[in-house]
């Protein structure tokens, strides 16, 4: 008999909850190895026994054949005393306290074998909207707490019936120790409510057979209902996207009157005959993280017009439950699936919040009993040419990781006041949490602290620092100065630049070109239109655009015809004489009446409510509303958006000849805006001006970004903020850094937008 050896590993990764016991058995048995596995606060824990050339063989595989949701960060081993055992087993999950890292597994969309499952008129879980096994289902969103076992899920209210049980406690099974595993015997089911128009609330429809219900939904949704569907971290609001009719009703309900709906097909043959799709999106709309993905909109696509208006893209994506799959059966190309919330406030995730809160924005409401700890709405990203740019990283991805460039003492990183995620470090990875929202709203904040204390619990974290934005009446601020950890402020832009370099894992300084539309300044003011010299633990500001007045302040970012006045005011003085000449482009303007325009030389004269910014965002939407394009926002960030739109449609490539100083800190804002204004004054189409106008701030930016290069020798360039979701600004300015030599650095899963804020905050290394 060979010589015998025996070894413990310790392995740290996405381990628990993607079948990564049952792969460590089936290998065991295969090499005829002795031992155990088990799940811990650590890891996962393995014990192998037997002879060396087996041993090195289960070693290799747990690096080259791991299941396909698992990710291994690192394994330590360690020889350890020989014992007498005939079997290799997993044993019960251990809760002792320890320092390793246990990634929490994302939800994941359902995988082939289950919708095969689904599909199967002979299968006991045929068209059973809970399926799932150890390769898909729900995860995080069902989590309280590691070890990652049922009886720490919102699934321990469901006893299993003895086929499932069979298949939880067999290793050779897919559902071993699955822990959602269920079936119609005894797992979650539907109920379906109706909104009573007289007595103002929903009462339930009595159904045998959860089939009637289901079919029952379809019929409705053909019809032009407005169904409100639970999920797997929230509900949505559904309708036929096909008919205006019910997509405006559905609006109304939501109180989002043009903000972009996303929706969902069945397949991507449907998805191309209204959208095209490039390899890229084919498989990222496929891939088992089923974000939300911007496909351009076909010239002839017979969507509903008022899906997304005024844009050229449809956010798009492919079912991802097992419910999605059987509501795509009905006689629909597509349904809207949008988050079922008000705008700025937390998607709705609890039954009875539903149904109170809904209040007849939706016909019907689908319900299910298997309660949804966090709520995690859908990711969204989309293609930028190289690489994937992420808008939102929630559902399939939260909590991300970060492997950051070294270990630091435990920290909070509150994030910023729009679009918000937190980031919680442990040792040296960062763990983001998903999308929050918009803190301006107290539901949303009451979320933000509820997600902080969740993560907190299931990571055994309590941060030793909390780090914080400057601006003092963010919430998230406010928050960061209740609690009696030690606290610093990041500003805001510098972040956003540590955000990129905490994706790229790099210590040195970068040149950083922050594009916004707010962010407290270290002067007072409101930047947006910085260039830094960055580093983990300081930054200079080198180059930014002109402070220019923002008459009633945050008023100005919904009413782009305010900023218009106000570089009109900065370019040309008082008087706002050059409004004649644009009163002869077009019929009517906002921003044109008498008493608008005086109420604004007021505020300016006066220095009434007016802060100074020289935010790029607020520049982008003085343009955007000069040129008729958007002058009033109905949704944050949509001026600069149809900018981009209305510039995307021409092919210009010229560039407005400004003068521009190296030695001088102000970029040419003012002087950019006043040849915009002579060019639209001189008759020139508007998508023409509006890609001049890209054409040449991405110019300006990249010569200034050259210039410091020449002094510091620094080569690498982060292009970080929300301007930079712009693909126009994006692609020109990586194109044109890169023909200077220079290296742009691009945002990927950490968004460039403030979403990624706090990842940023994470990264920052206090001065000693």
């Amino acid at each position: 008999m060979e010589k015998q050896f025996r070894y413990r590993f310790k392995i740290e990764g996405t381990i628990q909850g993607v079948g990564f016991r049952p792969f460590l058995y089936r290998h065991a048995v295969k090499y005829g190895l002795t031992g155990f596995a088990l799940n811990s606060t650590k890891g996962v824990i393995v014990e192998i026994q037997g002879d060396g050339n087996s041993i090195a063989a289960f070693e290799e595989t747990l690096v080259t054949s791991a299941p396909p949701l698992a990710e291994i960060l690192s394994v330590k081993r360690e020889e350890i005393p020989v014992k007498k055992e005939d079997s290799f087993c997993i044993n019960e999950s251990e809760s002792s306290s320890g320092e390793g890292a246990v990634i929490i597994p994302p939800d994941i969309s359902t995988c082939d074998k289950c919708f095969s499952e689904l599909s199967d008129p002979d299968n006991r879980r045929y068209m059973y909207p809970f399926t799932n096994c150890t390769d898909c289902g729900p995860r995080y969103t069902i989590i309280g707490g590691l070890p990652y076992d049922r009886e720490k899920t919102t699934m321990k209210s469901f006893t299993l019936c003895p086929e499932c049980g069979a298949e939880y406690r067999d290793p050779a099974d897919r559902r071993f120790h699955a822990e959602p595993n269920a079936c119609p015997v005894c797992g979650p089911q539907l109920t379906l409510w109706i909104w009573d128009v007289e007595e103002r609330k929903y009462h339930q429809l009595p159904f045998k057979k959860q089939a009637d219900l289901i079919e029952e939904v379809i019929t409705r949704l053909e019809y032009g209902g407005i169904i409100a569907i639970k999920g797997l971290g929230g509900f949505h609001l559904a309708c036929d996207a096909d008919d205006p009719e019910a997509v405006e009703a559905l609006r109304r309900g939501k109180r989002r009157p043009g903000r972009p709906l996303a929706v969902m097909s069945k397949d991507i043959e449907t998805i191309e005959t209204y959208a095209d799709i490039t390899s890229e999106e084919r498989e990222m709309l496929q891939s088992s993280r089923r974000p939300i993905v911007f496909l351009k909109k076909k010239t002839e696509h017979h969507l509903a017009p008022n899906i997304a208006p005024d844009n050229a893209f449809y956010g798009v994506m492919l079912p991802y439950t097992p419910l999605h799959y059987i509501l795509m059966g009905g006689e629909y190309r597509a349904l809207v699936m949008t988050s079922a919330n008000n705008s700025g406030e937390p998607i709705i995730k609890d039954n009875e919040e539903a149904l109170e809160f809904l209040q007849g924005a939706a016909n019907y409401v689908l319900l299910h009993n298997r309660d949804i700890l966090v709520r995690c709405d859908d990711s969204i990203t989309r293609w930028d040419g190289e690489d994937w740019s992420f808008l939102r990283v929630s559902r399939g991805w939260a909590p991300r990781y970060m492997k950051m460039a070294s270990p630091m003492p435990d920290r909070l990183a509150c994030g910023a006041e729009l679009k918000n995620a937190f980031t919680i470090t442990k040792k040296d990875l960062a763990y983001t949490s998903g999308h929050i929202g918009d803190l301006e709203d107290h539901k949303t904040y009451l979320s933000f602290v509820e997600n902080i204390d969740h993560l907190k619990k299931v990571l055994g974290v309590e941060p030793e620092l909390i780090i914080h934005d400057m601006h003092p009446d963010y919430l998230s601020t406010m928050y960061a100065m209740e609690q009696k950890t030690e606290k610093v402020a990041v500003q805001h832009h510098h972040a956003h630049v540590l955000s990129s370099m905490a994706q790229h894992g790099l210590d040195e300084p970068v040149i950083g070109i922050a594009l916004d539309g707010t962010g407290y300044g270290g002067d007072g003011t409101i930047w947006g239109g910085e260039i830094l010299i960055a580093e983990r633990d300081n930054f200079e500001r080198k180059y930014h655009l002109p402070a220019v007045p923002l008459p009633g302040g945050d008023k100005a970012a919904k009413e782009p015809w305010r900023m218009t006045l106000s570089y009109i005011d900065a370019a040309f003085g008082g008087g706002f004489s050059i409004l004649d000449g644009i009163k002869e482009r077009r019929s009517y303007s906002a921003f044109w009446e008498k008493d608008k325009v005086d109420m604004i030389r007021q505020m300016l004269e006066k220095e009434l409510n007016s802060p100074l910014t020289s935010a790029a965002g607020r520049l982008f939407g003085a343009v955007s509303a000069l040129l008729g394009i958007k002058e009033v926002a109905l949704f944050e960030g949509e001026a600069e958006m149809s900018l981009e739109y209305a510039a995307s449609s021409s092919r210009t490539e010229e560039y407005y000849d400004i003068p521009f100083d190296e030695s001088s800190a102000i970029l040419p804002g003012i002087e950019l805006f006043a040849v915009v204004a002579g060019d639209y004054l001189q008759g020139a189409a508007s998508p023409d001006i509006a890609r001049k106008f890209h054409n040449t701030l991405i110019r300006v930016l990249s010569r200034a970004a050259d210039a410091l290069a020449a002094v510091t020798g620094i080569k690498k360039v982060a292009l970080t903020g929300g301007v930079f979701q712009n693909m126009i600004m994006l692609n020109g300015l990586r194109e044109s850094l890169r023909a200077s030599g220079l290296e742009p650095l691009t945002h990927g899963i950490v968004p460039a937008n403030d979403a990624g804020i706090s990842v940023g905050q994470a990264y920052y290394i206090r001065k000693v």
